[in-house]
């Protein structure tokens, strides 16, 4: 029976937790203060850091960083459902904001690649687990990071990748919509598509459409209360439990 396993990336595959701390904070000084110098030694208040370790879980497509960055600074305490009405209001202009975080990431990696890889760090288990588990099934990586960092990530950790397969924020459509593609491509079932990610969100939605979809425990939602599907079916603890999940059937 063929399969094929599609993989978010931050925060399943790698940590880019500090990498995406120091972008977002720099982007949103630029943006409200319009300074023009990107500094990588930027102080950024310790309540900023602490605030954005918890909830950026909350964070999807890139541009929501702007919303989260906002609401820091002037909010202690985030709630999913005061996030999602924020960016649903449109209340911080997060697509104007979005392009600087780009151009932020970009003059980070081309002023001093080696600072701004170790602020991206792959989890261990999954160096581990990642030839076992990609050799055997066909995978993608589908992720709201754009391409070229998540090219440099693969390369410096040399996990051997199909470039072809990295779905990235460049190629139109959502998650859904790819997955959904993907399955038609292969000419395979719903039910024959693994999605690992760390948002709980994605993984509600992916689940309605057939498709076995997978929580990774070892993300960014650590400091929220998992909901009643996902804690007792679709949650994984680690990379290597991918396996398990392959051979489920065969």
């Amino acid at each position: 029976m063929k399969k094929i396993l599609c993989l978010d990336f931050d925060g399943v595959i790698c940590d880019s937790i500090q990498e995406c701390l120091l972008t977002s904070y720099i982007a949103y000084q630029i943006f409200i203060n319009g300074d023009t110098v990107v500094d990588r030694n930027i102080k950024i208040p310790q309540n900023i850091k602490n605030n954005f370790s918890q909830y950026r879980y909350l964070v999807q497509p890139a541009k929501q960083y702007g919303m989260l960055m906002h609401m820091l600074h002037y909010k202690e305490s985030i709630s999913a459902d005061e996030f999602a009405k924020s960016c649903n209001d449109y209340s911080f202009p997060m697509n104007e904001y979005e392009s600087l975080f780009f151009q932020v990431r970009a003059e980070l990696i081309s002023s001093d690649l080696s600072y701004w890889l170790n602020m991206n760090v792959v989890y261990p288990h999954v160096l581990k687990h990642w030839s076992s588990i990609t050799k055997q099934i066909s995978t993608y990586i589908v992720t709201n990071k754009n391409y070229n960092s998540v090219r440099i990530i693969l390369d410096y950790f040399k996990l051997d990748f199909n470039k072809d397969n990295i779905i990235s924020k460049e190629r139109t459509g959502s998650k859904a919509e790819t997955l959904i593609a993907l399955a038609k491509h292969h000419k395979i079932e719903h039910e024959n598509v693994i999605f690992i990610d760390d948002n709980s969100q994605y993984i509600l939605e992916i689940l309605d459409l057939g498709i076995k979809a997978y929580l990774a425990n070892w993300g960014y939602e650590k400091y929220i209360k998992k909901s009643d599907v996902i804690e007792g079916k679709y949650l994984i603890n680690e990379f290597g439990d991918i396996a398990q999940i392959i051979n489920e059937n065969d």
